[in-house]
């Protein structure tokens, strides 16, 4: 899944950027696809084309994946619940990641395409076999890095609206400080709080909820250009609080 992931995220890259002559971006990736990839900016297809066959054979390797674990569910009943959060995992690749990358290359928007390729790799390290053997609060400690670095991701795609919507600048501004509070205080409370008092780090998910539900709620007036990101950063919130609340 990792390998798809990367050429997947590869070929939308090498669509929505300029290439100038002798310049080889393939080099600097560490796709273990390297000979697929160096045939497909060969041949005759165009490569918004060659992402949608790479998201297409992402999404039919999800739908395995999603098989192989209702299958373990029967044989490894003591994993259930670890195999309901890959459940929960996949199922979002494949109805939110997977459309937006489809929808995007469609439409000639190669960077919305490759933002849903890096939350589908994201999420899919959430369910490896580290992750399943990992103890509940090195669990959390893998849900809030995702919170992180979504949270990071958000940071820059507000820097960028400041410049092209600047008639949204009262409520990016608002939506920055939020984010800030997420990285600055809710993230590290959290870090610290997880091998000593759960509680601590329950709280600091349960406040990046909130903060991001808020920074939407900005845009009541028009349409909000985060919506993507405030969902994701709630819902990522939102597991990483139901994952630590265990060790309460």
């Amino acid at each position: 899944m990792k390998g798809l992931l990367a050429a997947s995220m590869l070929m939308i890259h090498v669509h929505g950027i300029p290439q100038e002559k002798d310049q080889n971006p393939i080099e600097t990736t560490g796709t273990p696809h390297h000979q697929l990839c160096i045939s497909s900016l060969h041949i005759n297809a165009d490569v918004a084309g060659l992402g949608l066959i790479m998201v297409d054979a992402m999404k039919a390797k999800d739908k395995e994946m999603s098989n192989a674990i209702k299958k373990i569910k029967g044989s490894r009943p003591e994993l259930r619940n670890a195999l309901n959060k890959c459940t929960d995992v996949y199922n979002a690749i494949l109805e939110v990641d997977v459309l937006e990358s489809v929808e995007a290359l469609t439409k000639g928007d190669p960077k919305f395409a490759e933002n849903g390729m890096a939350d589908s790799s994201m999420e899919a390290v959430l369910c490896n076999p580290t992750s399943i053997n990992e103890d509940v609060a090195g669990l959390g400690l893998i849900m809030v890095a995702a919170v992180k670095a979504k949270a990071k991701e958000t940071m820059k795609a507000i820097t960028k609206l400041k410049v092209s919507r600047p008639e949204l600048r009262i409520a990016l501004n608002d939506c920055s400080d939020r984010y800030n509070a997420i990285l600055a205080g809710d993230v590290p409370e959290a870090e610290q709080a997880l091998r000593g008092n759960p509680k601590f780090a329950e709280n600091g998910m349960a406040d990046s909820s909130i903060e991001a539900v808020a920074c939407e709620e900005n845009f009541k007036k028009v349409k909000s250009p985060l919506t993507g990101f405030n969902n994701k950063m709630r819902d990522l919130s939102d597991v990483a609080r139901a994952i630590i609340r265990n060790l309460l």
